[in-house]
Parts: structure tokens; sequence; C-alpha cells
């Protein structure tokens, strides 16, 4: 809910959780510009998708299944866009610690390497997609400080530990 809200207020809208929950409810109109941008936030081609707005037709299970997994799959761009521009700051950031002498080039290139070893690990989750060809859920290994102890931001935004 909030990334839509998010993405429609990036489009001009002025929207919260708010008026999102009233359009659901159909407490609010939701006016044609507003539901063809709101198409493009949830991921959806507006000139062909506008009229599933309008359309009384059941969906099907499938019609569903695809649904969730073409919504997964917007959320996916959006955490892989999101983590590339962490990981490209956190790399100015290393490279910044290096040259004020904050951290050992050593250290640096530790650092760097656990970057792209979380890009190889997605990498190699994509490859190897499907559970019938031995994939594994992509795993979550936590940074370590110096003194040894993991640091998690945000566990509501980790996926789960698996063991392989």
């Amino acid at each position: 809910m909030d990334i839509v809200v998010a993405k429609m207020n990036l489009m001009g809208y002025r929207w919260t959780r708010t008026t999102l929950i009233n359009i659901e409810h159909g407490d609010r109109k939701l006016q044609a510009t507003e539901a063809y941008d709101l198409l493009t936030a949830l991921g959806y081609n507006p000139p062909v998708d506008l009229p599933l707005l309008y359309n009384t037709v059941e969906q099907t299970e499938i019609d569903d299944v695809m649904d969730e997994c073409q919504r997964r799959a917007v959320t996916l761009q959006d955490s892989w866009n999101q983590y590339l521009h962490s990981s490209q700051y956190a790399a100015e950031r290393i490279h910044k610690h290096e040259e004020s002498d904050g951290i050992s080039k050593r250290q640096g290139e530790e650092l760097l390497h656990r970057l792209s070893s979380w890009e190889d690990s997605l990498k190699d989750a994509i490859e190897e997609r499907r559970p019938e060809n031995g994939a594994h859920l992509i795993t979550w290994q936590p940074y370590r400080h110096r003194d040894g102890n993991a640091t998690d931001s945000d566990n509501s935004q980790k996926p789960p530990v698996q063991e392989q």
C-alpha cells in the first residue's frame, strides 16, 4: 500500500493510505487520469488493462495467480533498483574511507567483495529459479562489524535464512 501511495505521489497526486483505502472500498471515486496512473504504479499496461477496471467478468484463479506474479515482479523491480542505489552508495563510501585512512585497502576490498557476493547470490538464484532444478531460496547473510556482531537494520525486509 505504501509503495502504491508513494508512486502516486511521485506522479503528482496527494494520496495517503486513507485515499487508497477509500477508493478500494468505493467511498471515493477513482478519476480516469488517476486510474491510468494507478495501473502504471501497479505494474500494469494502462492502454491494455484500463478496460479491465470496468469489466464485470469474474476473474479466474489463473488470472489471480498471474496478477500476483505481476505484482511480485514490480516489487522485485523496485527492490532491485533500491539495492543498486544502496550498493553504489556503499561502494562510494568504502572508497572515501579508504582514501581518508578510515579503513585499510584490504578492509575496503573485503567490503566490496561482500557487496558483489550479494549480487552474485541473486544472479545464481535467478539462473536456477526452479525448485525442481535444485534451487534454494535466496539466503540473507548479515553484515558483520569488526567486533563480530551482525547488523540487521530492518528485520521486516530480510528474506528468511534457509539451511542449505
